[in-house]
C-alpha cells in the first residue's frame, strides 16, 4: 500500500470512528477520487470530516493547490448534500463565516450557499440561528458580497423564501447587507 492509499484508509477509518481530524489538500483529493471510484457511506463521512471547515483553509486549499479541481470538489460537496444535508449546510456556513468574495472556488461556494438558502430557507435560517450573532451576520455579509446583485437570482429567492417560511428578520438582514454592498465600489 502506497502513502496515498494509506492516507485514504486512515481518513476513512477515522471518520468511521467519528473522529474529526485535520487533513491536507492531498488527502482530500485522494478521498474525492476514492469516492468517485468506490462510493461508500464511510467514504462520504471521511470526505466531509476532511473538508476544510474555515474560510482561511478553504481559500488556501481551493485557491492554491486544489484550484485546478475545485469544481469537482464543490460538485461532490453539493452531491453529498442530498444524503448529508445538515452536515453540508453546516460546513458551508462554517466556511462562510469571515469570508470575502473572490473568484473561482469562493464565488462558487457563495453561489451554492445562496442556492441552498433559496431552496431550503427554513433550514438555512435555523442553521444561522444556532450561531452567534456575529457569526450569523458574517454569513449574511458573505452572501451579499458580490459584484452584481442583478445576476444573483438565488439571493432574491432566498429573501422571498425566508419571508414565506416565517423568518422575516433574516430576509431583512439579507436586504440590508445587499443595500450596504451596493453602496460600495465595484458593485
Amino acid at each position: 500500500m502506497n502513502a496515498r492509499e494509506l492516507a485514504v484508509v486512515a481518513a476513512i477509518a477515522a471518520a468511521a470512528c467519528g473522529a474529526r481530524r485535520a487533513s491536507s489538500p492531498q488527502e482530500l483529493d485522494a478521498l474525492r477520487l476514492q469516492l468517485e471510484h468506490t462510493p461508500s457511506e464511510a467514504g462520504e463521512r471521511a470526505y466531509l470530516a476532511a473538508f476544510p471547515s474555515s474560510f482561511a483553509s478553504f481559500h488556501d486549499w481551493f485557491m492554491g493547490e486544489l484550484e485546478p479541481v475545485y469544481f469537482q470538489h464543490l460538485d461532490l460537496l453539493e452531491h453529498l448534500g442530498s444524503t448529508h444535508p445538515d452536515a453540508v449546510l453546516d460546513l458551508q456556513i462554517a466556511i462562510a463565516i469571515g469570508g470575502e468574495w473572490d473568484a473561482d472556488a469562493v464565488g462558487m461556494l457563495q453561489d451554492r450557499l445562496a442556492a441552498t438558502a433559496a431552496r431550503e430557507p427554513d433550514r438555512f435560517a435555523r442553521a444561522l440561528e444556532v450561531r452567534s450573532w456575529p457569526a450569523a451576520r458574517s454569513v449574511v455579509t458573505f452572501l451579499a458580497d458580490v459584484e452584481c446583485h442583478a445576476v444573483y437570482p438565488d439571493y432574491e429567492r432566498a429573501i422571498a423564501g425566508l419571508r414565506a417560511t416565517g423568518h422575516p428578520q433574516w430576509a431583512l438582514e439579507l436586504e440590508q447587507a445587499r443595500a450596504a454592498r451596493m453602496q460600495q465600489p465595484n458593485h
